[in-house]
């Protein structure tokens, strides 16, 4: 509390002398001679301080003012610019920006700068008084949903089995995308004939994308070569963070740090959906950007987190468990749309992917919470375990293999990467071939693998046929074998270390003698950073020609941290009181200003203070204090019209002029007339024959115009703030 009353008081005491006395003169009546500013905000806040003037000021609230509040409290650093992209499509800018200036002016709302930065704050004296009334749940209204009977959900999309069946089918597809990477009409086509449900979907461009983002599938000339070992690791991801990955990696290209991040932020867009009702899309999209706002990374001074390369290294050593390859690299040039700046379509595009992958799920006009999102389930690994599932297979004599529905993407992968997919549904039918199970052997499985697997998952042993093919195939693999990679020799003294190290052991391919090294990395400068990480700092050049790009091998990738649910900005439990009304209040002022008998100027501006609701009290109700001031002008009062624009560019105002066509200038400029209205801030006047124009710089597109002040129906100023500070 004393903090927050320091920076009240160090708001007014920068106000400019002007506003500062204006704001006196409405709260404490006429300022006398000699006067002490800190001893007149001492004045102030005793008179805020009593319980009478805090309970009108808290009566007269109103709907907006009270929205007003609540979004104040949710974003951590609410600004006007948050402010008014937080009510984009609620509030037009003009009724926000001028409702802004009336909240500071009833001392409800004050703005201080830090760190470069306008933020809003609540008036320390009614902090307490407010919040019952300004729950978040005012922002994010919870709607019922119909009674139509109970709501039906599907699992998040895709499917383990689905997914899982993108890897063979990538493997045996060749010349799948173009030189920029978009996948090809006709791959489309077949994808949408293989995978069915899919076509559900009408998003594979997304998914696939999704997928190279996550590095699952790398792109090697007009090719997607799954990367085994990182669909593995991905396997090793609880189910419910999978698919907040999978949406977060569709938003674009981006460090790790960002990908996490996102994911992160996508978890509590879906959590701050209730569990009982959903949201409108204008709550929805409100939830979106105040999650992003309140967890963009800031240290404990509140200003935006920079990690540096060093720490960054070292989590990436920690958590990826490698060091950064030719790729991950690459990504670190970007950021990931959604993680900050405030652009609402940032938060739109990750709304979008949640829902695109059906985390969120719209029914009517409403969005709800999947339910495979609760508060436990689907955070855990995998409860059948990959190496026993019996039954979940069926192999035949003639070399088809059906998958049923249950098997973890673990289990799946341990079968798929030795198989080709013919289509997969409900179930997924597969077949083995020389070709899948020569792909299999280059990924390093043997043919007592291979058989072990397949019955393992099954509920009867091999085909004697299909073991004999196997071996034969296998046979015929190792009469002659072509690798490709990187080769190291060593030296007895360093094997221990390669073999044994987390960074470069899970990259060996081959051990083709001893001391001589088969690895798979993906580039010497990936290769040299793996070396440099496991205290082997002396690797040299390669020693001969770069090797040709293959198939990738089984090497580990990084796997992605676990994402527990936050504390984050939900719906509150209980709904927000009715504040009381303070209509008596307004009627009770007016009758005190009718009773004095005042000249109709100095009536008038009194009125006007009850009407903007800076009156608290009838002791408010001094004429001496009042001094008039035009803020509108309107039909044949030409003179009335310049003198409004002239003391809003005097006072640093914003001045709204209407006209009665679509012209600026007296002239239509389409065959639709109506009514035009345009706010900004005006900068000159300048004088012409018969009439007078102003430049004015719009709000809020920030453009230049000349508009003739004559031609204008009316022209109002919005009154500054006493708080608004001068441009």
């Amino acid at each position: 509390m004393p903090e927050r009353i320091l920076k009240w008081r160090e708001a007014l005491t920068t106000l400019p002398d002007h506003h500062f006395f204006e704001l006196m003169r409405m709260y404490l009546g006429e300022i006398r001679t000699p006067f002490n500013k800190q001893k007149l905000i001492e004045e102030l806040g005793a008179f805020l301080h009593r319980p009478e003037n805090r309970e009108a000021l808290i009566r007269l609230l109103d709907d907006m003012d009270l929205l007003v509040l609540a979004a104040v409290r949710a974003l951590s650093v609410p600004t006007q610019e948050k402010l008014v992209k937080l009510f984009s499509g609620t509030f037009p800018f003009a009724v926000l920006y001028e409702r802004l200036l009336n909240m500071e002016e009833r001392l409800i709302l004050f703005r201080i700068r830090e760190d470069g930065e306008s933020v809003f704050h609540i008036n320390p004296y009614i902090f307490d008084d407010v919040e019952p009334y300004t729950g978040i749940s005012l922002l994010l209204p919870v709607t019922a949903p119909p009674d139509s009977g109970p709501l039906r959900f599907s699992s998040p999309f895709p499917d383990d089995l689905t997914l899982g069946s993108l890897l063979p089918f990538f493997m045996h597809t060749k010349d799948a995308v173009k030189n920029d990477g978009v996948l090809k009409k006709r791959i489309g086509t077949v994808i949408r004939d293989v995978f069915p449900s899919l076509l559900e979907s009408q998003d594979v461009p997304r998914l696939i994308d999704s997928l190279k983002n996550l590095l699952l599938l790398r792109q090697q000339q007009f090719s997607l070569v799954p990367d085994i070992g990182r669909w593995y690791s991905f396997a090793g991801v609880s189910p419910r963070d999978r698919y907040l990955y999978l949406a977060a990696a569709a938003c674009g290209h981006g460090t790790r740090e960002a990908l996490v991040q996102n994911a992160r932020l996508i978890l509590d867009i879906v959590f701050s959906l209730p569990e009982t009702g959903g949201f409108t899309e204008s709550a929805l999209y409100r939830s979106a950007f105040i999650q992003r706002e309140r967890w963009s990374p800031r240290d404990h001074t509140g200003r935006p987190f920079r990690q540096g390369r060093f720490a960054a290294l070292l989590e990436k050593e920690a958590l990826l468990g490698e060091p950064a390859s030719k790729e991950m690299t690459s990504l670190e040039a970007g950021a990931v749309p959604g993680s900050g700046g405030g652009n609402p379509a940032e938060g739109d595009l990750l709304v979008e992917n949640a829902i695109a992958f059906g985390l969120i799920v719209k029914r009517g006009d409403l969005y709800y919470r999947n339910p495979f999102f609760t508060a436990g389930a689907g955070g855990t690994p995998e409860s059948v375990p990959a190496e026993s599932a019996p039954g979940y297979l069926h192999v035949d004599g003639g070399f088809s293999v059906t998958i049923f529905p249950g098997l973890p993407l673990g289990a799946l992968l341990d079968v798929l990467v030795f198989l080709e997919v013919l289509s997969v549904d409900t179930a997924g039918r597969f077949e083995l071939t020389k070709r899948s199970c020569l792909s299999g052997f280059d990924c390093g499985f043997t043919p007592d693998e291979i058989i072990s697997r397949l019955e393992k998952k099954s509920s009867h042993s091999l085909p004697q046929n299909i073991v004999f093919s196997i071996n034969e195939w296998y046979t015929g693999f190792t009469a002659v074998s072509l690798y490709h990679g990187y080769v190291v020799q060593a030296e007895e003294s360093r094997r221990v270390v390669i073999e044994n190290s987390g960074l470069i052991a899970p990259r060996i391919r081959k051990i083709l003698a001893p001391g001589i090294y088969l690895l798979d990395f993906a580039s010497h400068e990936e290769a040299v950073a793996a070396f440099r990480m496991a205290g082997i700092d002396s690797l040299g050049t390669v020693n001969s020609a770069l090797p040709q790009e293959g198939v990738p091998g089984r090497g580990s990738a990084g796997i992605l941290p676990p994402l527990p649910v936050r504390s984050f900005a939900g719906v509150d439990p209980e709904p927000v009181p009715r504040k009381p009304g303070g209509e008596e209040i307004i009627s009770s002022l007016y009758r005190a200003v009718d009773a004095m008998k005042l000249p109709g100027d100095q009536a008038e501006a009194l009125r006007s203070r009850i009407s903007r609701k800076v009156v608290l009290s009838p002791v408010q109700l001094r004429p001496e204090s009042v001094r008039f001031e035009q803020v509108e002008a309107g039909g044949m009062d030409f003179l009335g019209k310049v003198r409004v624009v002239e003391h809003a560019i005097a006072s640093a105002s914003l001045v709204e002029l209407s006209y009665d066509d679509n012209s600026r200038d007296g002239n239509p400029r389409d065959s639709n007339p109506g009514r035009r209205v345009l706010l900004g801030s005006p900068v000159k006047i300048e004088k012409r024959e018969g009439d007078s124009f102003l430049k004015l710089i719009t709000e809020p597109e920030g453009r230049s115009e000349n508009v003739s002040i004559g031609k204008a129906s009316t022209v109002k100023r919005i009154r500054g703030s006493v708080f608004k500070e001068r441009s």
